[in-house]
């Protein structure tokens, strides 16, 4: 539902708008995220979770305080991925929805290989590639786009 960028960067990187700075007032479309979980409920995903995104510039896992800090300023999950991309279609005047798959999801003391989380990816992409198709073919039927 919202994101906090710790990438540093002040404008989309690789950016076509030409845009020099991410436009103020961003907020995931509320339409979207609507559709986005009456399309997940029709899957079944029951793991389906909403928060603030975390983006950091990797590729790493975090460390104990670096969780530590995240979750003291909000963060309910961080990744890589989702906010440069999510930055650069908002700059380019796309309405915005966020879905990533959280994939190491841990307890501190429950350290996860980088086998564990390839493999839940790997388990999750059908459906959530299915979701994501869903969503997008849903669009052109969404009378808020008319």
């Amino acid at each position: 539902t919202d994101h906090i960028d710790l990438t540093f960067t002040s404008c989309p990187v690789g950016t076509r708008s030409g845009a020099p700075f991410f436009k103020s007032g961003f907020r995931y479309d509320q339409d979207l995220l609507e559709m986005t979980r009456r399309e997940a409920q029709r899957f079944g995903l029951v793991e389906l979770r909403e928060g603030t995104y975390a983006a950091l510039t990797g590729p790493n896992y975090e460390t104990d305080a670096e969780l530590t800090m995240l979750e003291s300023i909000g963060a309910d999950a961080v990744g890589m991925s989702t906010v440069a991309e999510v930055v650069e279609a908002f700059s380019l005047g796309m309405r915005v929805v966020g879905i990533s798959c959280i994939a190491n999801a841990r307890e501190r003391e429950n350290r996860l290989t980088h086998d564990e989380v390839e493999r839940t990816v790997r388990g999750v992409a059908n459906v959530l590639g299915r979701l994501i198709a869903a969503v997008v073919s849903g669009i052109g039927n969404f009378t808020a786009f008319r």
